[in-house]
């Protein structure tokens, strides 16, 4: 990615409190074994989710995606 998309992604992005529901999730156990910090992250991205929040996890570490398309949240990988 060059800086003007960088830029134009980081726009988009939105900071999520992490209400006790989110850190509940973060809690739970995922369908693939996770980090801490992916955990919230992806407790972060489903909450979102189930709000029907138009949003994507982007990730390069293929157990985020793989837990991610498992809850079936979109998810992709950067080039």
């Amino acid at each position: 990615m060059d800086a003007d998309s960088i830029r134009e992604l980081l726009e988009r992005t939105a900071f999520v409190e992490l209400t006790p529901t989110v850190l509940e999730r973060a809690r739970a156990p995922f369908p693939v074994g996770i980090r801490t910090l992916d955990a919230l992250h992806l407790a972060s991205v489903a909450y979102l989710h189930a709000l029907r929040q138009p949003v994507r996890l982007a990730s390069y570490n293929k157990r985020m995606l793989a837990a991610a398309r498992s809850l079936d949240i979109p998810a992709f990988e950067p080039d």
